[in-house]
């Protein structure tokens, strides 16, 4: 048994994250940003503190009280969807390096003795590979100047990296997906509503992972607590978003969704630039060998038709 902090603790993926580890009976101190949402991180086991994640001094403060050993930040991963309209996006290239150097501010005083980040597989978006050739963690990381997510993003995992203080693994997630979904059952909703969606370039890939698969390496990551690697965590079947979100459709029952052109996207009110920018990453098929391997993390959802399969059935269930 050890004790683990957790950031984003009341996120999709820290929900599922504390679940899966207080089956395996470690102590979870779960870090929330309001009181409201003590109650979801307590019934799943988590014993839930409220701090301002961008405050080294409060991270310090509950750090000293809680006593970690270890440290899983999944904040960065709340956002970390194609599937909203892109405002969780939208200051994320200011949070995410205030967080991050906060964290590390933080547990460096503490001296805890193991921390993971949670990056983007996006990143490789930048890279500029031959057509279809995979990436993989030694593939060079080169943001263009343009983009401040990916440049923040990157940023941020040279910060992680460059800390000698104590051990630590990144982790770069495919974009998240599950039954936990908020925003996969809007597009249920939108789909009875018959609304067009934009999709964006059947040539621009994507990769994906499930929210469960996506916790079951990260715990996996905190129980094997390997030193400056990284990690892919993909489900090894990249696909466009609009073969994503039409198998979604199909699975629930419906005729394919319209789709908007791009011209009218850009004028449309509840899409952002932020959302268009994502979906204009040309991003590259990422290897999850060396997870597999050095982790034995094997993704249960294998691809996104499984994955959205079983996304349909559960939330069916709930409403039927």
């Amino acid at each position: 048994m050890i004790r683990i902090l957790v950031t984003g603790a009341s996120t999709e993926l820290g929900s599922e994250l504390l679940r899966q580890l207080s089956a395996e009976d470690h102590v979870i101190i779960g870090l929330i940003k309001r009181p409201s949402q003590t109650d979801s991180v307590s019934r799943l086991g988590g014993l839930p503190h409220v701090v301002d994640a961008s405050d080294k001094y409060d991270l310090i403060k509950v750090m000293y009280d809680t006593e970690p050993d270890v440290i899983l930040n999944v904040l960065p991963q709340w956002s970390n969807t194609l599937l909203h309209d892109g405002l969780a996006w939208r200051n994320v290239h200011n949070s995410l390096p205030a967080q991050t150097a906060a964290l590390l501010h933080a547990a460096n005083d503490y001296q805890v003795s193991y921390l993971v980040h949670t990056s983007f597989a996006f990143l490789y978006g930048a890279t500029h590979g031959r057509e279809g050739e995979k990436v993989n963690e030694s593939t060079p990381i080169n943001p263009p100047s343009n983009n401040r997510l990916l440049t923040a993003a990157a940023a941020c995992e040279d910060l992680v990296s460059n800390n000698n203080q104590f051990p630590v693994s990144i982790l770069r997630l495919g974009y998240l997906y599950g039954p936990q979904s908020r925003d996969l059952a809007l597009y249920d909703q939108s789909f009875q509503l018959r609304r067009p969606y934009y999709a964006g370039s059947k040539n621009h890939l994507a990769n994906f992972v499930h929210f469960n698969d996506a916790a079951r390496a990260i715990a996996r990551v905190a129980n094997k607590k390997p030193a400056k690697e990284i990690f892919n965590i993909v489900d090894g079947t990249p696909t466009s978003f609009g073969s994503f979100i039409d198998y979604y459709a199909q699975c629930l029952g419906y005729k394919r969704p319209r789709r908007l052109a791009k011209l009218f996207a850009r004028l449309a009110p509840i899409i952002t630039r932020q959302q268009l920018q994502q979906l204009d990453i040309r991003a590259a098929p990422v290897d999850n060998s060396k997870a597999r391997k050095l982790l034995g993390w094997i993704p249960e959802f294998t691809n996104y038709k499984i994955g959205l399969q079983q996304t349909a059935q559960v939330q069916r269930g709930r409403t039927d």
